[in-house]
């Protein structure tokens, strides 16, 4: 039994339906893995926390899970917008605690953690033996000569009140997202087309089939 936590990333490529509104087009890694014979359980859900996601963890009642694939997503989730931190040093404390409040729930179960929406922190490997990296951040390993974006799939408005070091840090975050969702719609040559259209926020079926024949498959056999 392998189960698959996370939020949208997890669920699999997202698009205008034949029907014409917005939702799932593929079921991505889930799919894959059912089609290469694996009894898949997919507790993921789109926009879902970090904390969302544990909680449906512990509640699952299969006793005998071989695998727990995680799609890490913002750790901001977990928190209104209203409490988020204003000063740079208090965000990135802020998203490291946390994290760890979530790491700290699962210590005595083996993941295999996906940098998704949010990239894998370095000190996880250190502080969590029990979460193996399958890869740090997902659209790198996809686009191995793109820089973080942090993030792809924001949900919440950065607070005004915001000292400038933090808002010009997001406005450069802000540039690098339009660059690439450009690149994704209208440079149809792109490798940024080609595994994140057809809507340019969420990796597509050739992102998910990537994923899981070069890195899950030879990781859980």
């Amino acid at each position: 039994m392998i189960v698959v936590l996370g939020d949208s990333w997890a669920c699999g490529e997202w698009g205008l339906t034949t029907e014409g509104p917005y939702g799932l087009l593929h079921r991505g890694t889930v799919y894959y893995l059912q089609k290469a014979g694996y009894h898949v359980y997919n507790l993921a859900h789109g926009a879902s926390s970090n904390k969302k996601q544990v909680d449906k963890l512990h509640a699952f009642k299969e006793k005998y899970i071989d695998h727990v694939i995680w799609f890490l997503t913002d750790p901001l989730r977990d928190i209104s917008e209203q409490d988020i931190a204003t000063t740079m040093k208090g965000y990135r404390e802020q998203q490291d605690t946390l994290l760890r409040n979530q790491f700290d729930r699962v210590r005595m179960t083996d993941i295999l953690l996906i940098g998704g929406v949010h990239q894998v922190p370095n000190w996880v490997s250190e502080e969590y033996p029990n979460i193996q990296i399958v890869t740090p951040n997902l659209r790198c390993y996809l686009l191995p000569y793109r820089e973080h974006i942090e993030t792809l799939c924001r949900t919440w408005v950065y607070p005004a009140r915001a000292d400038k070091t933090l808002i010009d840090h997001w406005t450069n975050q802000e540039i690098k997202i339009d660059e690439h969702i450009y690149s994704a719609e209208y440079d149809l040559d792109s490798d940024t087309h080609k595994l994140f259209w057809p809507d340019g926020h969420h990796p597509n079926r050739n992102a998910h089939l990537r994923l899981v024949e070069e890195l899950l498959i030879p990781i859980i056999g």
